[in-house]
């Protein structure tokens, strides 16, 4: 327990020194490397693909070591979730095969150390795992061939941005100072909300006809996009995230049907102005988040 506390304080107060402050709330930052890490532990068995996909959904990459002691930081992972090396024994790392001789890491290099086994799988797609214990990693069937043990893995992510994240799906626009990131995979209202908190943002709230305008630049047409609004009973009144009536702001409603619905939505509708609609909070949709930027 006490590494813990340990950890966590150390990737605050590294954090706060850097001049971006801020990546996702269940990343860490190590100085060492100025970079933010985190650990995926599964309850059910991985494969490298759901792996490789897992740290895609969250804008990073799936890590390897590009130096002799990156690996440590798996250590220190572990130790911050309370995990011992017998709950993790392995790991998948970012450094795959396609079926041919080389061996390349998730950003296009050349693998940076020696791989177990390299010698005698050369002819089929194959991918790594790295020994928590040791840093040693190995060669292992991409789909996972000992179930006992791969249920885990780390996600990676470095400064890339300009916003007050490292996130670079956020894009900045100078009219209102606030950034933005489209995010395509779908979600209820409830778990985009969840995704924008957790990346240190807020499901997007339009406040006035610039921004609507600004917005409407970054969406597909005719698509509905979950956004910050909803409606707090018992009126069929809809409120923003910030607290204010939907009314009282940029106000251009669209509806479907007859039925009201209690989440918010945006769509942007042939060469028209971008609309606030309605939808079921489960709907599965793609969503928008915004970010303040104190510049």
């Amino acid at each position: 327990m006490v590494v813990k506390v340990v950890i966590i304080l150390f990737g605050i107060s590294a954090v706060l020194c850097r001049h971006v402050q801020f990546y996702r709330k269940d990343y860490i930052y190590f100085k060492q490397f100025d970079a933010f890490y985190t650990l995926h532990f599964e309850n059910s068995l991985l494969n490298w693909n759901s792996a490789f996909y897992g740290c895609e959904e969250e804008g990073s990459k799936l890590f390897y070591p590009e130096t002799a002691d990156e690996w440590n930081v798996v250590n220190d992972l572990m130790q911050a979730k309370n995990l011992s090396e017998s709950d993790v024994p392995q790991i998948y790392v970012g450094i795959q095969n396609e079926g041919v001789e080389e061996f390349l890491t998730v950003d296009g290099k050349t693998t940076p150390f020696p791989l177990s086994g390299y010698k005698e799988h050369l002819s089929r797609h194959l991918c790594s795992t790295m020994d928590t214990q040791t840093g040693e990693m190995s060669i292992e069937n991409c789909t996972n061939n000992h179930p006992e043990y791969i249920t885990a893995y780390v996600c990676k992510k470095v400064e890339d941005a300009s916003c007050p994240t490292i996130d670079s799906g956020y894009r900045y626009m100078k009219e209102n100072k606030k950034c933005y990131k489209v995010n395509k995979n779908s979600k209820t209202w409830h778990g985009a909300l969840n995704t924008c908190e957790m990346e240190g943002g807020l499901l997007v709230v339009i406040e006035n006809k610039m921004e609507a305008m600004l917005l409407k630049t970054l969406l597909e047409k005719d698509t509905k996009y979950h956004a910050g609004f909803r409606m707090i009973p018992p009126t069929t009144e809809y409120y923003t995230l910030k607290g204010s009536n939907v009314k009282d702001s940029f106000w251009e409603w669209r509806s479907y049907n007859s039925e009201i619905h209690p989440c918010g939505a945006v769509i942007s509708i042939g060469n028209d102005y971008l609309y606030h609609t309605d939808l079921n909070c489960e709907d599965m949709q793609p969503f928008v988040c915004e970010m303040e930027v104190g510049i």
